[in-house]
């Protein structure tokens, strides 16, 4: 009986001090993360504008510059670098019948430019340009034998 009243007093101590820690929280507010700096559109406007352009050799080149892309906003930022992006960009778009199923295949890949990706026309562009020069965009230029 003794130990029932213990643990009755206990229980009843702690929801006390739990109503008085929920007294004390301060209002949360809930702001839209503002972008300062996003080098995933910068690049993407760089390999649309570029004639002639081979995702090959550009993936070659970013090997051997080591470069980092960026996207920083008021609370995370991401880092990932060139290379990698770049062979992201190329197997989702060999992947892919069209731009929706490129932009849903990139967002899977890179859940935190999903906003970033859905919003920017760049990644459409970018897919024009580089799905002829996967092997699925070169088989889909061949013409039907059948």
């Amino acid at each position: 009986m003794k130990m029932l009243s213990t643990i009755i007093f206990l229980f009843i101590s702690l929801t006390a001090l739990g109503q008085e820690y929920r007294d004390q929280l301060d209002e949360v507010v809930v702001i839209q993360n503002h972008i300062v700096e996003n080098s995933f559109i910068t690049t993407n406007k760089e390999l649309t504008t570029t004639s002639k352009l081979k995702i090959r050799k550009q993936i070659k080149v970013a090997q051997e510059s080591n470069d980092v892309l960026q996207l920083s906003t008021d609370s995370t930022i991401v880092k990932i670098s060139k290379e990698t992006y770049l062979k992201m960009i190329r197997k989702s778009a060999n992947r892919s019948e069209d731009h929706k199923q490129f932009l849903d295949q990139l967002s899977r890949e890179l859940p935190l430019l999903e906003e970033s990706i859905c919003n920017d026309r760049s990644f459409i562009e970018l897919y024009q340009v580089v799905r002829p020069q996967t092997m699925n965009g070169k088989l889909d230029t061949l013409p039907s034998v059948l």
